[in-house]
């Protein structure tokens, strides 16, 4: 599970981090921080928690053929927010000279349709302001291209050949040093090599088990899409799993088989059976047609968790052993050892993937 956080806030300095490097600092004053983050309670906000609980929407996202990893605008926000130990007027300072200082008092981000808006609420002088910085993500052949698109002072837009002017005369010994892709002063526009994003990616993996391909910027979200590397093997036996997943819930040789251990005449194990019903027939619906699981989709899968949870042990025994009577067994050995070697934790056997990791520990 660390290695999920380390590669998500990897893409975050890609995205985020990046665009400032391009675009510098300016005080503005153009938005108000989103409400939720106000309700935050950083004291009880758990990171390693807080990517566990979105596991499963990665897994199913896999397990439907939409090999991608999407993290929502509101995560996002939660994490920067969690970083900076909530908006502390003193936590983040910059001094500008010996005795000028910027103080950062928070930073949030909004994404919408290749676009990142990222704001920072700044003050400078006893004035307080929000810095706004636009830009464009585009994924070409071998890179991914940052562009500067927009600055703005409250609602007035400055004019990017400010920017221009400014990286010519005073950043051209600091990028001089970027050695990852391209700098163009004039076109306000920075790329990074896709070979050096795939590097970071095993890097913080630890592995070569995915291959990058793209970076999307959507609607309240961003998108790494990936593949699984088929010269890994564990990689391959993760895919063969999926294969042979996807196999038993078309067919219903799943559904078929756990319900034959379940008394329908006890409430709690048909409710679970009603779940069980209804999250095979959105995981059809999803194999069909990936982009269409969605949250709700999501949101079926933890009913069924959860009613799975209330079943007595003896019961959940036998629907674990029934689901993996529905596998071959040399394919729940290969994936149960592929799941130990990630290392992700509460996550050990093929069934915790559809019924329900166990909370990891400290």
């Amino acid at each position: 599970m660390r290695a999920l956080r380390r590669l998500i806030l990897f893409f975050f300095v890609i995205i985020i981090g990046v665009p400032f490097a391009i675009g510098g600092i300016a005080l503005i004053k153009d938005d108000t921080p989103p409400e939720y983050l106000e309700a935050l309670d950083l004291e009880n906000y758990d990171v390693e928690e807080k990517l566990y609980s979105d596991f499963n929407i990665f897994m199913m996202q896999f397990v439907t053929g939409n090999k991608s990893l999407t993290v929502d605008e509101q995560l996002v926000n939660e994490l920067i927010y969690a970083s900076f130990e909530g908006f502390d007027t003193e936590a983040t300072q910059y001094p500008i000279t010996n005795t000028e200082i910027l103080y950062v008092d928070g930073v949030w981000t909004k994404f919408k349709n290749k676009e990142l808006t990222t704001y920072a609420l700044v003050r400078y002088r006893g004035v307080s302001t929000t810095l706004t910085l636009s830009t464009v993500v585009e994924n070409l052949d071998d890179e991914v291209k940052i562009s500067l698109s927009k600055v703005k002072i409250g609602q007035l837009p400055l004019p990017k050949s400010m920017f221009s002017y400014l990286l010519n005369h005073f950043a051209q010994d600091m990028l001089a040093e970027y050695t990852y892709g391209s700098v163009d002063y004039d076109e306000l526009f920075i790329t990074i090599m896709k070979s050096h994003i795939q590097e970071e990616l095993e890097k913080q993996l630890e592995n070569d088990i995915i291959l990058f391909d793209s970076l999307v910027i959507g609607e309240d979200h961003f998108t790494i899409n990936c593949d699984l590397n088929p010269e890994n093997q564990t990689a391959v036996t993760l895919q063969n799993t999926i294969d042979e997943f996807v196999s038993i819930i078309e067919n219903d040789t799943l559904v078929n088989n756990i319900t034959n251990t379940l008394d329908l005449t006890n409430p709690v194990q048909e409710a679970f059976n009603e779940d069980l019903l209804t999250f095979s027939q959105s995981l059809k619906d999803g194999i069909e047609d990936p982009e269409s699981f969605l949250d709700d989709d999501i949101e079926i899968l933890i009913e069924l968790q959860n009613s799975f949870n209330e079943i007595d042990e003896e019961t959940q025994q036998a629907i674990i052993q029934s689901f993996e009577d529905s596998i071959d067994d040399e394919l729940i050995n290969d994936v149960n050892e592929a799941l130990q070697n990630l290392n992700i934790e509460g996550f050990d056997s093929i069934s915790d993937l559809m019924l329900g990791g166990s909370t990891p520990q400290e």
